[in-house]
């Protein structure tokens, strides 16, 4: 199978099986960018070539309700074969989610660490490359959202305690906190004595 259909498929599997083509289409340029990934055949590699390819064998296009476009597996079974055959190549698990970089991915890496697909010490690695390499981004953008969930991925993970730590008082200090996961915020509870946090009724807006 071409490689760059096979990128396609991942990132669709990693995002939980279904992903808006905007989505796909920039995760398909940071895929390639973060891997450093060069085509020396004369093959149309585009986004646009690469996903007609895709759609005949390996994934669904569909019509949203406001004219957008979205991609599902062909078949579950693309998904299971995916997994069996790359949820132990950590470093590509690595590129496929810092390339996706969403909420629903982290949802998806959260449910098969649920279901002891992936082992505590590869999530951790996951969760500390996720942190050193989107934190600042996201932050810049005001993703809580996705910061919230990525410290949810493992609490206890001694290599992200920092990066935690550091994004709760950030959270905590900043006026223009909004998301729809800002109830989540539990995670207050288990770090209020290391960040002494003295008041938790920063403004916030939930949507």
């Amino acid at each position: 199978m071409d490689e760059s259909v096979r990128v396609l498929s991942f990132l669709t599997v990693f995002n939980g099986s279904t992903i808006d083509e905007n989505v796909l289409r920039i995760s398909y340029s940071n895929f390639k960018n973060n891997r450093n990934i060069s085509f020396a055949d004369s093959t149309d590699h585009s986004f646009n070539a690469v996903r007609k390819l895709a759609i005949k064998s390996l994934l669904n296009r569909s019509q949203t309700w406001n004219n957008e476009y979205n991609y599902t597996l062909f078949n579950p079974s693309i998904g299971d074969f995916i997994l069996n055959s790359y949820l132990e190549d950590v470093d590509l698990l690595i590129s496929i989610l810092v390339s996706l970089g969403t909420v629903s991915s982290l949802n998806y890496l959260n449910s098969l660490r649920l279901n002891k697909r992936i082992s505590i010490t590869d999530i951790q690695q996951i969760q500390f490359e996720l942190f050193k390499r989107l934190y600042k981004p996201n932050l810049e953008i005001n993703d809580w959202d996705y910061l919230i969930l990525l410290c949810y991925i493992d609490t206890n993970n001694p290599r992200t305690q920092e990066n935690i730590f550091q994004f709760i008082n950030e959270i905590s200090n900043n006026n223009n906190s909004t998301g729809v996961n800002y109830m989540s915020l539990s995670i207050l509870n288990e770090f209020y004595e290391e960040i002494e946090i003295l008041d938790f009724a920063f403004p916030c807006r939930i949507y």
